[in-house]
């Protein structure tokens, strides 16, 4: 609990007349009595599996050194898993050979989910790699249509005990191998065209397996206006023919509203700030470094409008610090002739407006806000071709007029009162 939970929990203790005012005075002091503790505990059955996984990974002799960003990448491994009822596939590229695994599933498996499956050939995969010494200090990129996985990858955690096992097995082989696993969900149509959906049912004829590039199916160097290019005048003609789209040398300059130095009359160097509407545009790989230049940039200038646009690819990296950032964030599918359905996965698009000079401050979490991202998500699921752009377009109007506004009709308008 956070204090203030805490405080209030005990209050109601007492309040019930379940805990005395001595008590309340020595937990709130974290005066704990220890001789009065039980001799013995009986220990819960998740406890012990928690016990288990240190074991194992403090059980290697020597102490392991663990990756976290390489200067020194001796290889990267692109690979694509997949399993399906009956079966299961992998691919893994290792630049100079692509290969294969596949099998069928064993009576075993019949009452385990299909996300045990999933977890379990991505796990077995790697740990044939590495028994061949092919993940030896590599990067790993490994592409699943599963998001369960995924999430349980970047938890570190599970509430089912089997996927529990198979995560404990993954990071300890990451450690033995000194490499970096990087686990990404993606759509089941791009898992279709890369080929390894079907090598998981048998057929060797799509894709990769037709001699197709690996890295034709790995876009996490690519931002989405790359991707793209009619994105770019999508997000003109939604928001603004001014809007600015920066560069990575952009994101430590004009992204914190810098436009240039002058010297004042002292002879010192000052700088030039301009507000503006700024496009970040990252790719999935280095969306987390873009995200946390905007959060500085945010806090230094405040009058700017930031849209963020990164193709929904390796979220665990970044996704949780673009809500963090931006008040306004929903997905665009891949529906749209600016974004269309060979781009598989839609993208996000985050925007983080000025703040607002008096109370509420910022539009983050207002009733306001969050009624026009259920409206975007309507439409999109009532008709996926129609275009967001005009909904998106209205919000961008209402928030340059709030600052004009006097401060009980800004509360009014956000609030509904």
């Amino acid at each position: 609990m956070k204090d203030l939970e805490w405080i209030g929990f005990l209050e109601e203790r007492i309040a019930q007349g379940k805990l005395s005012e001595r008590e309340r005075s020595n937990l709130l002091d974290h005066e704990f009595d220890f001789n009065n503790a039980p001799k013995k505990i009986k220990v819960g059955k998740r406890f012990h599996s928690c016990l288990e996984a240190l074991r194992k990974f403090f059980s290697l002799i020597n102490p392991p050194i663990i990756t976290d960003q390489s200067t020194n990448i001796q290889m990267a491994v692109y690979g694509f898993v997949d399993a399906s009822k009956s079966g299961f596939g992998s691919s893994i590229d290792h630049g100079n050979k692509v290969t294969y695994r596949m099998g069928i599933w064993g009576r075993d498996t019949e009452d385990d989910s299909s996300n045990y499956r999933e977890f379990a050939n991505l796990v077995e995969t790697l740990e044939a790699e590495a028994a061949n010494g092919s993940l030896d200090g590599a990067m790993l990129v490994v592409a699943t249509d599963n998001s369960t996985v995924e999430s349980a990858v970047y938890k570190g955690n599970s509430s089912n005990e089997k996927l529990f096992e198979l995560v404990v097995r993954l990071r300890l082989l990451e450690l033995k191998v000194g490499g970096k696993f990087i686990i990404s969900h993606v759509s089941g149509k791009r898992m279709i065209h890369q080929g390894t959906d079907g090598i998981s049912r048998g057929h060797l004829r799509e894709g990769i397996t037709v001699a197709d590039m690996m890295l034709d199916f790995c876009p996490w160097d690519k931002s989405a206006i790359e991707r793209s290019p009619d994105l770019k005048r999508w997000l003109q003609s939604t928001f603004s023919k001014s809007v600015e789209f920066l560069s990575p040398e952009g994101w430590y300059t004009r992204g914190h509203d810098h436009i240039g130095h002058y010297k004042d009359e002292k002879g010192f160097t000052r700088l030039k700030t301009k507000k503006g509407i700024f496009v970040w545009s990252p790719p999935p790989a280095a969306a987390e470094v873009a995200i946390e230049e905007l959060r500085k940039a945010r806090l230094k200038r405040r009058d700017s409008t930031h849209l963020v646009i990164v193709p929904k690819l390796m979220t665990p990296l970044w996704l949780k610090q673009m809500h963090k950032a931006c008040d306004f964030v929903v997905p665009i599918k891949p529906t749209h002739p600016f974004w269309p359905a060979k781009m598989f996965e839609p993208f996000m698009l985050g925007i983080a407006f000025p703040f607002i000079p008096h109370r509420p401050w910022q539009l983050r979490r207002t009733p306001k806000l969050l009624s026009v991202a259920r409206e975007v998500y309507k439409v999109q699921e009532a008709h996926p071709e129609m275009d967001p752009g005009i909904i998106l377009r209205k919000l961008l109007l209402l928030a340059k007029r709030l600052p004009a506004m006097q401060p009980s009709m800004v509360w009014k308008l956000l609030y509904f009162e």
